[in-house]
């Protein structure tokens, strides 16, 4: 799944996330499951589920008829399944009539009738819901361009959402296979993991159509579609690839279709295992969830903006973001499906290796992307993650559904993506790669533990992996690495360090170790490696003398923090370092600034530094952080002087790209450009306010004026510094267009809206017919970013509809993503009292984050803008 707690970019990433005790064993695990899991009872398994499902789009119901084979290990008083939303009409055990009691507050249904060993049959009829919010068998409505409603059908199954399709073994370890059959709706395209097979026309003008049996999976995996499609498709790596959309917007799919070709053959050869499916979907849905995409085995389920490019409204950050997740969820089709992990305490064993490898992959096609670049910002935001009283280790313990939505976060994404990033640096890379292929070849079709990776790791490299690999997984925390002194002798640089840990608050400062794999480098010369354990001061042996850069390459996971004198010596060379290397370093030194370690000047000193020819990446994240720092001067005496000194950063950036894309400009001078369009106007350059407007206007007659790299930016400024007249018009194409990525851009630019009396208004369109359900808890996100009390109380007064528009990866707790945005200590009073009443473990997390992170920002307030401006009398 592509989770979107954080918008990711290749070139960058930003930050905008009643049980039943048993004693079962798991392939690939040596350990027993936990008590305290919501887990079925042991002593049956799944083998063969044959489904056939009978969707009304309008009801929104649906029939649906279940055979299932399995087998029974022991004799069993009753047969109990997962089930949730289902309605048993009749159901029979091996041809003989059976009861069903359907318990909702387990979401389970008990068959009431003794199982002896060996194999059975159940055959079960009954009714089911399909939902409007994308979780289980959903439906998405959109617009089309004769002016009509469409509707298509989809779903949603992981976590534990394929018990709302069928009574089944809704667990990961409990693998089988499926075979899907669809009644179609009349004009769609039914559509599911395996090739269609059979096709019955019925008297009414529907067809039943029948799927060929899947491989052995996971039911989160399973996947059941329908809709107004059409298909483009071709062959690679001998199977079919496809991606199918709405008619009329399969072409948009063409950029995915052919990164789909290349990611094959490259993961084929990766892994050492082939894909095992005859075919691979990408399906682009209407609408937007809690997550971007989902790798349902052979049909990947992605909303349309992670997947289609409009080459009039999608930008060069879009196609580097489709590239992206088609690479994260081709990633699980074998980190995930042909190995799953055993239970959702091993999730980042799915997430954390799928963010790796689309970082990886990217990497190989696209070096000019500078996918490491973004790693450094995956990890960056990792590590604010991992900073707060509210952190976990990535191998964390997961209890039931709700905890399990709650895991996928930045520490399973992101943290994870860092720490196999360290561990291939640590192991080599061939040495990695022999580990992970050994991996998967024991495991395919079956299910693991971590452990299993690091035996397979450290067997195929001759290396102890398993301490550092464990302190890392095991624990939670950032560590800190300082630099205290350098000293030369002999041609080489005596280096020492010693090892604490970054925080963000009092608990995430208790002391707490690691071996951590440190790399040092001077500048021209080979890197030195050594691992730090414990607190006391450690030296290495660094070749060659001048400035050392701690973690040169940036492939550990820690913070560093230098002496004065060290740093001073960092910052002279800093113009000459990789590019990597100088991200690493901005990233470090704001945070340690934020959090109170060191003074902002450090960071102010490095972007003085930057040089000429930056790479754009790091131009980017420079001056949208400059601007950042406008958030914490709100009202004080230094505000406008400090505008002025980023304003005059960004215009001298701005006069070397300018409005017009030139020939042979690289992708990222166009993110780079976009971003200082929108950094400037925030700023509140009139010039560029005005030509934008200028060009949204021109825009309304001739298309080509707005590219798709300046139209979403324009069209934000256009709705942040809206009129009357702005916003009726902005409404009024929103009411026209049909196209999906053109609404989406032109309702987050009506929420964009400065003028309270504006923001209102925009306020009512969320609930009407304007937007789309599932894009209106985003919207209201929007609004809360500069009307925070507004939006709140409008979501209080319409909790029910905003319940009915989220999905459970966003309800419980959604109001903490509101408040969250307030400057207000009486807010995070507010939210700490929410927290104090939260019933349970996620919830009460999201209250707490929100709450520190206004508490955060308003000591911010107090430091920041002091030491700025101290800083900026030095430089006059």
């Amino acid at each position: 799944m592509t989770a979107l707690f954080v918008k990711t970019r290749l070139a960058f990433a930003v930050t905008t996330a009643l049980f039943c005790s048993v004693a079962l064993f798991a392939a690939g695990s040596s350990a027993a499951i936990p008590a305290e899991r919501d887990v079925l009872p042991a002593g049956a398994s799944p083998q063969l589920y044959q489904l056939t499902i009978d969707p009304d789009l309008q009801k929104l119901t649906f029939q649906g008829e279940l055979t299932l084979d399995f087998n029974a290990t022991q004799a069993l008083d009753e047969l109990v399944l997962n089930a949730l939303d289902l309605t048993i009409i009749d159901a029979s055990l091996d041809g003989k009539k059976v009861n069903a009691e359907v318990v909702a507050e387990t979401q389970r249904v008990h068959f009431k009738a003794p199982v002896s060993t060996g194999k059975h049959q159940l055959r079960v009829r009954y009714q089911g819901k399909i939902y409007e919010q994308s979780a289980g068998l959903f439906v998405t409505d959109y617009s089309k361009a004769d002016g009509s409603t469409g509707r298509m059908l989809s779903s949603q199954f992981e976590p534990g959402d394929a018990r709302k399709l069928a009574p089944m073994w809704d667990e990961p370890s409990h693998k089988a296979i499926f075979k899907i059959s669809i009644i179609e709706p009349k004009g769609q395209l039914a559509l599911s993991n395996m090739p269609e097979q059979r096709r019955q026309p019925l008297a009414d003008g529907r067809a039943r159509v029948d799927f060929a049996p899947s491989v052995k999976m996971s039911s989160y995996l399973l996947y059941v579609g329908a809709g107004d499609y059409e298909r483009i498709s071709g062959r690679s790596g001998g199977i079919e690839h496809g991606v199918v959309a709405k008619k009329g917007d399969a072409v948009k799919g063409t950029f995915a279709l052919n990164a789909s070709y290349q990611l094959l053959d490259y993961y084929n050869d990766y892994f050492g295992v082939q894909y095992p499916l005859p075919k691979l979907d990408h399906i682009a849905v209407p609408g937007a969830g809690g997550f971007g995409a989902m790798e349902n085995w052979g049909a990947v389920m992605y909303f349309e903006g992670t997947l289609l490019l409009d080459p009039q409204f999608s930008n060069t950050s879009d196609k580097q973001e489709v590239f992206a997740v088609v690479g994260h969820e081709m990633a699980h089709q074998w980190f995930g499906n042909i190995v799953t992990m055993q239970w959702w305490d091993d999730l980042w064993l799915n997430e954390g290796f799928a963010s790796w490898m689309e970082s990886k992959a990217s990497q190989h096609f696209y070096p000019q992307w500078h996918a490491e670049l973004g790693a450094v910002g995956s990890r960056n935001y990792a590590m604010f993650q991992d900073a707060q009283e509210t952190t976990h280790p990535i191998v964390q313990p997961v209890r039931n559904l709700a905890e399990a939505n709650a895991a996928f976060d930045g520490i399973t994404y992101s943290k994870g993506l860092s720490v196999i990033t360290m561990l291939e640096a640590y192991l080599g890379e061939d040495a990695f790669r022999a580990g992970v292929r050994a991996y998967m070849q024991k495991h395919q079709y079956g299910n693991t533990v971590t452990s299993d990776l690091w035996q397979a790791l450290a067997q195929a490299s001759g290396r102890p992996v398993e301490t550092i690999a464990k302190d890392f997984t095991n624990q939670m925390g950032v560590p800190l690495i300082k630099a205290v002194k350098a000293e030369c002798q002999q041609g080489n640089t005596t280096l020492t360090l010693t090892q604490g840990r970054f925080g963000l608050d009092a608990a995430s400062k208790q002391p707490q170790q690691w071996t951590v794999p440190v790399t040092a480098q001077v500048a021209g010369q080979a890197a030195a490696r050594a691992e730090i354990r414990g607190d006391a001061p450690q030296t290495m042996t660094v070749p060659g003398c001048g400035a050392v850069t701690v973690n040169a390459g940036q492939t550990g996971y820690y913070r560093v923090d230098y002496s004065d004198a060290l740093f001073a010596d960092v910052v002279k060379g800093f113009a000459g370092l990789p590019a990597v290397d100088q991200l690493g370093l901005l990233k470090d030194s704001v945070s340690l600034g934020y959090a109170g370690y060191s003074d902002i000047s450090r960071y102010l000193a490095l972007t003085q530094q930057l040089p000429a020819d930056a790479n754009p990446i790091i131009a980017t994240d420079v001056v949208e952080q400059l601007e950042g720092f406008t958030d914490l001067y709100r009202g004080l005496a230094g505000e406008q002087a400090y505008k002025a000194f980023a304003l005059k950063k960004a215009q001298a950036l701005f006069a070397k790209v300018g409005w017009e894309k030139q020939p042979g400009e690289s992708d990222n001078t166009s993110i780079l450009r976009s971003s200082l369009i929108g950094v400037l106007a925030d700023l509140g350059d009139g010039a560029v306010i005005a030509e934008a407007r200028k060009r949204f206007a021109a825009s309304q007659t001739d298309k080509s004026v707005l590219p798709g790299d300046l139209y979403g930016v324009v069209l934000k400024i256009v709705g942040t510094q809206a009129t009357a007249a702005d916003f009726a018009q902005l409404k009024t194409l929103a009411a026209k267009t049909s196209n999906s990525t053109e609404k989406r851009r032109l309702l987050g630019a009506l929420a964009s809206a400065k003028d309270e009396a504006l923001a209102k208004q925009a306020l009512a369109l969320i609930l009407t017919d304007l937007t789309p359900k599932q894009f209106g808890p985003g919207l209201l996100n929007r609004v809360a970013l500069e009307h925070t009390q507004l939006a709140y109380d409008f979501y209080l007064a319409n909790q029910a509809a905003f319940d009915e528009r989220l999905d459970p990866l966003r309800r419980d707790g959604f109001d903490a993503s509101l408040l969250g945005a307030s400057r207000e200590a009486a807010t995070a009073t507010l939210l700490r009292q929410k927290a104090a009443t939260a019933t349970t473990k996620p919830v009460k997390t999201a209250y707490l984050e929100a709450a520190a992170g206004i508490e955060r920002r308003l000591d911010r307030v107090k430091r920041i803008p002091a030491q700025v401006d101290a800083w900026l009398k030095t430089q006059r």
